[in-house]
């Protein structure tokens, strides 16, 4: 055991100055109660011998470690419900996907929303009634996910199962129609290049005003002439441009015209949700 050091000095009525060789302190109390500068409490009872220290230090470095843990569980249960989420979504998305695949792939074009008349459909009603109980179990994973937020490991690896089933199932009995998801593309590129019309009442209006200022100025008498022509030729571009869109979105209906057998779902549903 190593050599210590330690004596105290009293300057005033429940003041008293501490030193020791880890430095000096100032303790301030009364019998019973005494609150040291380096953050230690002591309380005791007199004339027993007992009594209880407490470092102020420590129950800050406990509340901390204490905070830690919390935000700790925070950032798992954060991660945990991102992870469920994602795999609610990935489930969803691919029966959906293998659900569309399958009518394109016989010319049908029919979107979420109408799926139930397709279903009614022969020969497609045989084939998705013997998939009944896996749709209703990914059905079940992903309404579970979205009303307690879990998922036990076990049951997402049945509804996984379930969907394989689903996916492999649909894709073998795929028809022979292909092309329809290409001609929405080119129906939907076709449609979003209609050309913007040009706010030709904008140049009227500066044509007036600059003709009344060049009453006054003859030299600026070319301006307002200048940009009558300017408008003119956007007007006509605007024009030009409209036809070629418009003969653009023809051919695309066209060739989906040709494409679709059974147009269940109106095509413009999958252009505002491409």
């Amino acid at each position: 055991m190593g050599w210590g050091f330690r004596k105290s000095f009293k300057i005033a009525p429940g003041v008293r100055i501490n030193v020791s060789k880890k430095g000096v302190s100032t303790s301030v109390g009364v019998k019973g109660f005494t609150v040291n500068s380096r953050g230690r409490i002591t309380t005791s009872i007199p004339g027993t011998g007992i009594r209880h220290t407490t470092t102020l230090g420590s129950s800050r470095k406990s509340t901390t470690r204490t905070t830690q843990s919390i935000g700790g569980a925070e950032m798992a249960q954060t991660k945990r419900e991102v992870e469920n989420e994602v795999f609610a979504t990935n489930l969803w998305q691919r029966r959906r996907a293998a659900v569309s695949s399958y009518f394109l792939s016989h010319g049908i074009l029919v979107g979420m929303d109408d799926v139930e008349r397709a279903l009614e459909m022969a020969p497609h009603d045989a084939v998705f009634a013997g998939l009944t109980p896996h749709f209703s179990e990914t059905t079940e994973a992903v309404q579970l996910l979205q009303d307690i937020g879990s998922l036990s490991l076990a049951a997402k690896e049945k509804a996984m199962k379930a969907l394989y089933v689903i996916e492999n199932t649909l894709a073998g009995a795929r028809g022979t129609a292909t092309g329809i998801s290409e001609g929405l593309q080119d129906l939907n590129v076709a449609t979003q290049s209609a050309p913007q019309a040009p706010k030709f009442w904008a140049y009227i209006f500066w044509v007036i005003v600059l003709g009344f200022f060049s009453l006054g100025a003859p030299q600026f008498a070319v301006v307002p002439i200048i940009v009558l022509c300017v408008g003119l030729y956007k007007k006509s571009q605007y024009k030009k441009k409209l036809v070629l869109s418009n003969e653009a979105v023809d051919k695309a209906n066209s060739n989906l015209d040709q494409l679709i057998e059974h147009e269940l779902t109106p095509r413009a549903y999958f252009l505002s949700n491409s």
